[in-house]
């Protein structure tokens, strides 16, 4: 997973979880899910969601971590969430994880780091 504005994906999201995605937010050690920080992706061209796609963020990340609670100098993980259905949200039973990546927001909120 690669962050900007947008992001993207490195491969595709698994067989049968396919109807959307989406990037969540996570503490670090996993006890919080601070919600969605991406627009819903659907399925289709150019980015059909069995390889490679893109997505766009909700804000900028100094927003994303005010709206979120995500503090300043906090290092959360970012997870492509694949979904069964087309809406982006779900049970757990229909979302599976399948890429991640590490960001830390620099105090103030103004920059960031992944890794």
């Amino acid at each position: 997973m690669t962050l900007g504005t947008a992001w993207h994906t490195t491969d595709g999201c698994p067989a049968g979880f396919q109807g959307s995605a989406a990037v969540l937010a996570f503490s670090a050690d996993g006890t919080t899910d601070f919600g969605r920080v991406s627009q819903v992706v659907l399925p289709g061209t150019p980015f059909p969601l069995s390889g490679p796609f893109v997505g766009t963020f909700i804000s900028n990340m100094q927003t994303i971590a005010n709206h979120t609670g995500i503090a300043s100098g906090a290092t959360v993980e970012l997870v492509v969430a694949c979904y069964t259905g087309p809406l982006g949200v779900g049970p757990a039973a229909n979302t599976m994880f399948a890429q991640s990546t590490f960001l830390t927001v620099a105090a103030g909120g103004g920059s960031y780091t992944t890794g």
